[in-house]
């Protein structure tokens, strides 16, 4: 908790750097927008998962479960951590592994919806990188069209900026009809799109 946000030039800000805990207690004190919910995007698998890890996480998160959607590359950890947690969303990320490359050579879309969807059953959010979904557009095959047809939701990500390649990936995405879309530069992309 002595850990201090860094400025785009590297200098410290006065701003602290959040523990989990934190931002739960910070939800539960001064409440959040009914609708605002977080994606907490966890980086390991399940392996990494402690006893005292999963017991501190489903403390700080079950009185405010409701703001928050889990996700990860590993399916058994959603589940090992959602199940300590009623009523947290879950999503699901399968773009590991080089799985572009794959799909690129195999072109076997249907399968890699199928398999993400029984990878995580529970998952009502598929995060998608974005260069999987165009790549798979220009190939003849809609993503997230798939995706929807099995009853989930798409998160296209990230779209770095908001220069024009950046904005021209954001309105094929919505063309694509993509349920929201993940970028570092959400103030610009908004201007931009306006």
């Amino acid at each position: 908790r002595d850990l201090h946000l860094r400025g785009a030039d590297g200098a410290p800000l006065p701003d602290k750097v959040m523990l989990l805990e934190d931002l739960a207690a910070l939800i539960r004190q001064q409440g959040a927008h009914p609708d605002a919910v977080l994606q907490l995007d966890y980086k390991q698998d399940a392996a990494a998962l402690t006893p005292a890890a999963t017991a501190t996480f489903a403390l700080a998160l079950r009185p405010v479960s409701g703001h928050f959607i889990l996700s990860a590359g590993d399916a058994a950890a959603v589940t090992l951590l959602a199940d300590r947690v009623p009523g947290l969303r879950i999503g699901f990320d399968p773009c590991y592994d080089g799985i572009l490359e794959r799909l690129k050579g195999t072109l076997d879309f249907t399968g890699f919806v199928a398999q993400t969807v029984a990878s995580s059953p529970r998952a009502q959010m598929i995060y998608l990188n974005h260069r999987l979904v165009l790549t798979a557009g220009e190939l003849g095959f809609d993503l997230i069209a798939a995706f929807h047809a099995a009853g989930r939701r798409v998160d296209a990500y990230t779209i770095e900026t908001a220069d024009d390649a950046g904005v021209a990936i954001a309105l094929r995405l919505l063309e694509l009809k993509a349920d929201q879309i993940t970028t570092d530069d959400p103030e610009g992309l908004a201007q931009a799109l306006a």
